[in-house]
């Protein structure tokens, strides 16, 4: 739980001040790094990697950065993780979502 807001580096929104979240750190490429991230994100994340069949590491965009995501993948998103959907997705997909 967190002492004070930060914001989660999947979804881009807030993590409120006592929420339950995950807290990432470690060294990439020998590069010291930290995020966090709503339990749901993590979770959502993991998930979809699984359903395309990539590999889990940190070359993966977090889901509001990643361009490749599809319609599709957005209404599995809105089935499976109906709050992270919410947070990154607030209206109907459109055409360039799909693209």
């Amino acid at each position: 739980k967190g002492r004070k807001a930060h914001t989660c580096e999947q979804c881009r929104k807030p993590i409120e001040i006592g929420e339950s979240h995950v807290y990432c750190a470690g060294k990439i490429e020998g590069d010291f790094n930290a995020y966090r991230e709503h339990e749901d994100c993590s979770e959502a994340w993991t998930a979809l990697h699984e359903l395309r069949g990539t590999r889990l590491d940190d070359a993966h965009p977090f889901i509001a950065d990643d361009d490749e995501i599809d319609a599709g993948e957005i209404e599995w998103f809105r089935e499976k993780f109906p709050a992270v959907a919410a947070r990154i997705w607030t209206s109907t997909p459109s055409i360039q979502a799909a693209e």
